[in-house]
């Protein structure tokens, strides 16, 4: 029966053909020509010829599609059969690098200095003779014209570990390149000089560096986490710095800009004299100063565009610059008649962009300066060996190659769909093609997918732990040697299709065929594009220490975690191991929580006793010889206090509404607001543990353990989950699995993958016959999670629909009687579906999105289905820490603070309107297939808006959506811009939330300056949501004057681009958000009188209350071990002062000793050895904290012995304190009931910090043992 169903892997396929002696003849001839095979079969055979032609074996591969889009998906494919991931060398180890397009040098919207550099870090590795030995790239990449590799050598710093560099000249050089010098190193772009160590993020690192200099000799380099600022594994031997952009206003190159912008002028001028009206003579004022500002090392406007006269020589083609740097290139070409065609149409283009730029008056070079035309991109291959592949050609002269594909068990798998033996027909397959000896490789995008088919296959199933080029080599997959052998392998990598190749006797399977999911398309991350390491390191595609890569064996290699291909997980593109434990393992404190604790100069704050104030920052008062900080705080009536920097944990960050009114210090008011906070904080405990009792009492639904279908679910997933997924999935369905209801908050920021994360909670209640609700606050976000819910399910039996204003009212009954039926397992939909007349019978999970945009009735109904319900919310609002802590014992909570790997960051910027900015931007997005929202954010005038926008851009096609519109007509437009039917899409913010149209990456925000960051972060979310890079135009009215918070607002959106940037934005701009979704309607006003952190804290007391916990009350020690003040850290070990108060304010948060050597380690590592004086500070902040633990009222020294006097509430029973005393040769002696003294001796008084810190180790040691944060 199998054999009768089976596909049978081409074998019995006449048509199956692979001439490759024929193509090999032809291609050493100087070209060989293609047809009849997929992008899949093409890479196979690129690995085909390389293999049988040794003479290319050193030879770089310049690889060129039409579009970036083919680019990636040819480099993945490319990567699959080329690039090594074993203990193999040669053949295997080719490392394959997919360039990103650059942005045309005429656009308004820049490339970041982060992409430049990224661009740039790649030429310079090619300099130097290094870098990836295939390089895979579209046309609009390879046809721009480069700097010399002369050039750019000299403006590229190579450092290695024990050479001698002018530290003085290396910082000069990098901030003259574009690299911003900061207090604190987590953006690319940036570094920091400290004292003997030189930390810098340059952009094409998966992590930023750490440099520690030894007088001027270089005496490591290593990688440190931006997160906690430590140290990490990765060592380097050797690092390259790119310059971050192109054109050169460094010293050396200044005068050589400005007369290069004189002779363009005069140039142009002698071509066209009708240019002098429009200012572009080389005798104009406008040219002159330019030039002089070029001259002076201002970075213009206009840098791009002027970028090829800079040089006299001009910029030289990709080409000639990799031929230069190692040698002559070989080609592979996919589809050369689009190429061609599509060059021509850019040329045209880009033509006309720079004709109309120079009547306005925009200085720039012409486009065949900056680009390659068609016939100076033919010479370039003309004379090197070329593969081209013509899908579409009939020419006589191209040879047909063709390799069956899975076609017949596609078609069978996707019968079966969603069944119990879904994967019946690739099993009955895989028997027929064992039995006639093949070798069978599935390629598994993802762990999950390579699980499911391990457990499916069973025992005839090998997990390789190797890439797919080393398996072909191991194989001895070539036209002369086939291996006897047969197996099914399983193996990490991304190939789009599979195919037979019945020569070779294998038959290459792809897992996205197997689960019908899309290939995930993006460039790879730093880490696997291995740049700046060490050279296995980058042929592997991740991170070894030196000298451990090419010679490990095969078990040594297998049993290395930082070498397994399955353990892709990347915080930062840096690879971790994920075990299960580790999965297991809740961040203690993420960035999501941690990042609205920073305290900044001019912050609000609280303080306990006081109240509101403002932060002015530390400043140092001179304490017998010795300078000490102080916190100086400045309140109502302008009243100053200068608060002692041990003392800072009385203070925090004000979370609330904009501008709080500031306390009369100590005054009745703020009393009372305290009183009635801390009543609010009562009633609200009292509430909450009502409801946690009632939960706790209530039999809620134990869902099954997941199964087969689950796991199928599973592996569709077309993506990698990030870890912060994998422990919210694992968190969620262990609560859903227990047998009371659930409540899981689940926090992440905009793009972060929540969504799949609640369609798996989804896909488990509908598997257990339950029925889902998904709840959101706007009719838009509904139609979205409609289509998105529906396009994951599509292959199950499963039925989801929504209910909405979009939808009719005789749809909405009949899908309320469907619902009633039991008939609907998925609805999504507004606050509709909490009405009274909507039955759910079988209802077992409720997802919300966004909970505090929902209404006060709302909530209230909430309540009622909290009770026996199993509940998910979804918000993207970071959660103040105090809160975090009150609320973690009633909510089960989990943070995503990871990003995921695919999306790249948004180019921002902000201009004043322009017609030509505006237009050039959406017809840039236009020519890559795309769209472009244009928010306009004023329902009375977006019809006048419009109309503008029509005769500046009269070739585009565009569409209206405002929240007034009737609910059909704007359905009809969101879903007409979904697939299409116009370009442009002008609307208010109603956009702001949960669209997502991955063609649309381009969003012009009109009058931005008029938005909060956090919409303004919200709306730029919008895009860059799939493989192509998302685009930002922020405009400003020529006429508007920018207020100081305004332009900090719009200085922040374009700072933080990076995909995560939420967690800094919502700590700047938070003004409580989610407040409503967190305490609700009536505490969120005392929240708001007394800061949302300090509410947070009121709750968690009010709560320890009412449950009767033990607790210490919060005492003050009083510490008094020497005349010499110690509670300060010396400005001589670290002299910014921001940095400084990091590191007060966290030490006013620890609560467990183990911390303070934790943070001894730290500062080693970043700012050196500490000096004694910093030693004597950290003893005394542990002598504090072990004092607090320990319940000691009074440390002091009195003559020759060291007093402790221990307070009312001290943990320590007289069992404990006896056992201390009786240990042999301790010097204590109990002196009454509450002292007790330690004899000290002459040495020990002149290390009086570090010795009461052991005196108080002793009786901390009989304290029960608790976890170490």
């Amino acid at each position: 029966m199998a054999e009768e169903n089976a596909d049978w892997g081409g074998l019995r396929d006449e048509q199956a053909r692979f001439p490759l002696a024929e193509v090999i003849a032809q291609f050493e001839n100087g070209e060989a020509v293609v047809k009849d095979l997929g992008m899949e079969g093409f890479a196979y055979l690129v690995r085909q010829v390389l293999t049988q032609s040794s003479h290319l074996d050193q030879k770089p591969l310049i690889a060129i599609t039409p579009t970036e889009e083919e680019a990636i998906r040819l480099g993945h494919n490319l990567r699959a059969c080329l690039a090594g991931g074993g203990p193999l060398v040669g053949e295997s180890r080719r490392a394959v690098y997919v360039w990103g397009e650059p942005s045309p040098p005429y656009e308004s919207i820049r490339a970041s200095r982060k992409d430049a550099g990224e661009r740039l870090a790649m030429l310079a590795m090619l300099a130097q003779g290094r870098g990836a030995q295939v390089q895979v790239m579209s046309i609009m990449t390879y046809a721009r014209r480069v700097l010399s590799p002369y050039h750019l050598k000299e403006r590229t710093q190579h450092l290695m570990v024990g050479e001698e560099i002018d530290r003085d000249a290396l910082i000069e050089a990098l901030a003259a390149e574009g690299y911003e010098r900061v207090s604190l190193v987590h953006e690319p772009c940036s570094f920091l000089v400290r004292g003997d160590r030189l930390d810098i993020y340059s952009p094409h690192l998966s992590a930023p560096v750490r440099i520690s200099f030894f007088g001027d000799e270089i005496e490591s380099i290593c990688t440190f986490r931006p997160e906690t600022q430590r140290r990490d594994s990765g060592v380097l031997n050797e690092l390259t710095l790119p310059p971050l952009r192109e054109a050169p206003i460094t010293a050396d190159y200044a005068s050589q800009c400005g007369d290069g912008v004189i002779a363009l002028a005069d140039e142009l001028w002698d071509e066209n004299p009708d240019l002098e009206q429009y200012g572009i003579d080389p005798s104009a004022a406008k040219i002159t100063e330019l030039a002089d500002a070029l001259s002076d090392q201002i970075a213009v406007a206009e840098l791009e565009a002027l970028l090829p006269c800079f040089f006299p020589e001009g910029l030289m083609p990709m080409s000639q610059f990799i031929e230069e740097s190692r040698a002559a290139p070989w080609f592979v070409i996919w589809d050369r008649a689009r190429i061609f065609s599509l060059l021509e149409d850019r040329l045209s283009q880009w033509t006309q962009v720079h004709q109309s730029g120079l009547e306005q008056g925009h200085l720039s070079a012409p486009p065949t300066q900056h680009i390659l035309d068609l016939d100076a991109l033919s010479e370039t291959w003309s004379k090197q060996s070329t593969l081209v592949a013509a899908p579409y050609d009939l020419a006589e002269h191209s040879i047909s190659l063709y390799l069956p594909s899975h076609l017949p068990l596609r078609q069978r798998l996707d019968r079966e769909r969603g069944r119990e033996q879904a994967l019946a027909p690739l099993t009955e397959s895989l028997e027929v093609w064992l039995e006639a000896g093949k070798r069978v490789a599935i390629i598994c995008q993802t762990r999950s997918q390579r699980d499911r088919l391990s457990r499916e296959i069973g025992q005839k199933s090998i997990v390789y732990p190797y890439s797919l080029a080393n398996w072909l080599l191991e194989e001895g997959v070539s036209r002369n040697t086939v291996n006897s052998h047969s197996g099914i392998y399983l193996i990490r990598g991304m190939l789009g299709a599979g195919f037979h190749d019945n020569e070779a006797n294998i038959s290459l399977l792809s897992a996205a065929e197997i689960f019908s999911t899309p290939l995930s398309l993006r460039r790879q991350t730093k880490g696997e594009r291995g740049i700046d390491l060490d050279i296995d390191a980058l042929l592997s595609g991740r991170r070894f220490k030196p000298g451990t890569a090419t010679q490990k064996n095969r078990e040594t290699y297998e049993s290395d975690p930082i070498g397994d291909p399955w353990d892709n997980q990347s915080v930062e593109g840096i690879h971790l191991n994920t075990s299960s434990d580790d999965l297991s393992q809740e961040p203690i404190e993420s960035p999501f929580i941690r990042s609205l604790s920073d305290l900044s100069i001019d912050d609000p704050i609280v303080h306990l006793d006081y109240g509101i104030g403002i932060f002015k920052g530390l400043v140092q008062i001179d304490d017998q010889g010795s300078l000490i900080d102080f916190a100086h705080l400045v309140f109502a009536k302008k009243e100053a206090v200068l608060l002692p920097v041990y003392r800072l944990h009385l203070i925090q960050k004000f979370i609330g509404s904009r501008n709080p009114k500031l306390s009369v210090k100590g005054s009745d008011s703020w009393k009372k607001a305290i009183a009635d906070a801390r009543g609010s904080a009562q009633d609200q405990a009292q509430e909450l543990l009502k409801v946690y009792a009632e939960r706790a009492r209530t039999q809620g639904f134990a869902y099954s353990e997941p199964d087969q279908v689950y796991a199928e679910f599973e592996a569709r997933f077309p993506y990698t989950e990030t870890r912060d997924q994998l422990r919210a999935i694992r968190s969620i369905l262990k609560d859903m699995c227990m047998a009371k209801p659930m409540d899981h908050l689940l926090c992440g920021d905009v793009g972060f993958g929540k969504t799949e994360v609640a369609m798996r909670a989804a896909m488990k209640a509908v598997l257990d016959g339950k029925q889902v609700v998904v709840l959101v606050p706007t009719t838009i976000l509904a139609a979205q999670h409609t289509k998105s819910f529906r396009d994951r399910f599509a292959y199950t039996q499963f039925k989801i629909t929504q209910l909405s204003r979009f939808i009719t009212a005789e749809q909405q009954r009949k899908v309320k009687d469907e619902l009633r039926r039991g008939e609907i397992d998925i609805v999504v939909g507004t606050h509709s579906v909490l009405q009274k007349s909507v039955e759910i019978p079988r209802l077992g999970l409720l997802i919300l999105d966004e909970e505090h945009r929902f209404g006060v009735k709302d909530k209230e109904r909430f309540k009622e289905l909290r009770a026996n319900l199993d509940v998910l919310s979804m918000t993207a609002t970071p959660i103040p820490r105090t809160l975090h802590m009150s609320l973690s014992g009633l909510r089960s909570m989990s943070v995503i603070a990871t990003p995921p790997r695919d999306r790249l960051s948004i180019h921002t910027r902000m201009v004043r309107v322009n017609d030509s900015i505006v237009r050039e931007a959406i017809l840039n997005e236009l020519r890559r297939g795309g769209q472009a929202f244009f928010v306009h954010n004023r329902v009375e005038s977006i019809e006048t808006r419009r109309r503008w926008l029509s005769s500046i851009v009269p070739e585009v096609s565009i569409g209206v959506a405002h929240g007034k519109m009737k609910p059909k007509e704007l359905e009809e437009v969101m879903w007409s811009f979904t697939d299409g039917a116009f370009n442009v899409l002008i609307c208010t913010t109603l956009v702001e939330n949960g669209i997502d149209i991955p063609r649309a990456n381009t969003i012009i925000i009109d009058d931005a300056d008029r938005f909060g960051l956090s919409q303004l972060y919200q709306l730029r979310g919008r895009v860059g949501r799939s493989h192509e890079r998302g685009k930002c135009l922020l405009l400003i009215s020529p006429e508007a004057h920018l207020s100081d918070e305004a332009r900090a607002r719009l200085s922040a959106i374009q700072k933080f681009t990076e995909l995560g940037s939420g967690f800094h934005i919502a700590s700047q701009d938070l003004e409580l958000r989610g407040a409503g979704e967190l305490l609700g309607t009536r505490q969120k006003g005392h929240a708001q009188k007394v800061g949302l952190d300090l509410y947070g804290k009121l709750l968690e007391q009010a709560m320890n209350d009412l449950n009767e916990r033990p607790i210490i009350k919060e005492f003050e020690p009083h510490i008094k071990l020497s005349k010499r003040p110690t509670g300060t850290i010396p400005i001589e070990y670290i002299d910014d002062v921001q940095e400084r108060l990091r590191i007060y304010r966290r030490l006013s948060h620890f609560k467990q000793q183990e911390q303070i050597p934790i943070l001894y380690e730290e500062l080693t590592d970043r700012f050196g050895s500490p000096p004694p004086e910093m030693i004597r500070f950290l003893n005394l902040q542990r002598v504090i904290l072990l004092a607090k633990i320990l319940g000691v009222f009074e440390i002091c020294v009195e003559k020759y012995d060291l007093l402790i006097t221990l307070h009312e509430d001290t943990p320590l029973n007289d069992k404990m304190i006896q056992e201390v005393i009786d240990l042999p040769d301790a010097p204590f002696t109990r002196l009454d009931e509450d002292r007790i003294s330690f004899t000290l001796t002459l040495e020990q008084r002149r290390a009086i910090e570090a010795t009461a810190t052991q005196a108080l180790l002793y009786f901390y040691d009989r304290l029960p043992k608790r976890s170490v944060l």
